[in-house]
């Protein structure tokens, strides 16, 4: 897999900032770039997330220059996430991933900007979001949700690259128009997607799934 692209993306914020500004600038009127653009995001997948890629962060934090730094940030990987997110590329939906980890290194933003791509990327993907309780893993007015922040980091691409979708708050899912594929909220229960078969689940916050009585 191709990480070429990746190496001309800018990793401090304010050349990130920058390239990405010039990237959407040059992709407006131009739609062979736009197809570029979305060429090189589904072959590169650290070139995306640098590049495309959007995290919230409300915790109050200071830049290395004391200010103040804004809640909505560049997802600019760290070195060791890199390896982390080839090495889950590589395996996704072919074997059982198990990341461990203390707070803070971003593994759910991580996971939910693999499922975006999947999402505008590879048609007919169908893939299930898992996390201990129905509200962690979808309400659309709680920004700790997974689907919030799937259907939030949707919203931060830009036009020609964000599929028509459509939201089911009911039944957990978002559809992709345009491609046919589908991201499905879960509570982590014993029957969890009985039955399904899903591309790849992200079992978020494993730890507090509530044991079975043969735990």
């Amino acid at each position: 897999m191709s990480i070429e692209f990746y190496k001309k993306v800018p990793k401090d914020l304010a050349g990130n900032l920058a390239y990405r500004a010039m990237l959407r600038r040059r992709a407006e009127k131009d739609e062979g770039f736009q197809r570029a653009m979305c060429e090189a995001s589904r072959l590169d997948v650290l070139f995306f997330f640098n590049s495309h890629g959007w995290l919230y962060e409300p915790r109050t934090r200071r830049g290395s220059d004391g200010r103040i730094l804004p809640k909505v940030i560049p997802f600019i990987t760290w070195g060791h996430q890199d390896l982390a997110i080839l090495e889950i590329n590589k395996n996704l939906g072919l074997k059982d991933i198990g990341i461990e980890k203390s707070r803070g290194e971003g593994a759910s933003w991580m996971s939910v900007w693999f499922a975006i791509r999947d999402f505008v990327f590879d048609p007919m993907t169908n893939i299930g979001l898992v996390s201990k309780d129905e509200d962690s893993a979808d309400n659309p007015d709680n920004p700790d949700s997974l689907m919030w922040k799937i259907c939030w980091g949707l919203d931060q691409l830009p036009p020609w690259m964000r599929p028509a979708t459509e939201r089911k708050v009911a039944t957990h899912t978002l559809v992709n128009k345009e491609n046919g594929s589908v991201i499905t909220a879960f509570a982590a229960t014993g029957d969890v997607a009985s039955g399904g078969r899903k591309k790849w689940f992200l079992m978020d916050e494993l730890a507090k799934f509530k044991r079975g009585p043969d735990a």
